[in-house]
């Protein structure tokens, strides 16, 4: 039996500013947020590539969002409507919200 060589997915980033901040997978998908005052971050936007749809792509990058948050005591202000419905069906993540 051959064993599957496909081209493996590019793993998750982080790049933040003073201001702001994206979760990203290489052009494939993206998660931004911006920094508010008293530890809040407003994540305001999810992107995924539509060849990449459906890879559960933006699940991963808000995974990694919610451990940024937890990891730096910060609470979450869920403008993006892909976040608003990942903390509706997360409770578990209901404390960071803001």
């Amino acid at each position: 039996m051959a064993e599957n060589t496909g081209n493996k997915m590019p793993t998750n980033n982080f790049s933040e500013s003073a201001t702001d901040g994206k979760f990203y997978i290489a052009d494939y998908a993206k998660m931004t947020f911006v920094k508010l005052a008293n530890n809040i971050i407003d994540v305001n936007h999810t992107w995924v590539s539509p060849d990449h749809r459906g890879e559960g792509l933006a699940q991963d990058l808000y995974r990694q969002m919610i451990g940024y948050a937890r990891k730096n005591n910060l609470k979450v202000i869920p403008s993006c409507s892909f976040v608003r419905k990942m903390f509706t069906d997360n409770s578990a993540d209901l404390d960071l919200l803001a």
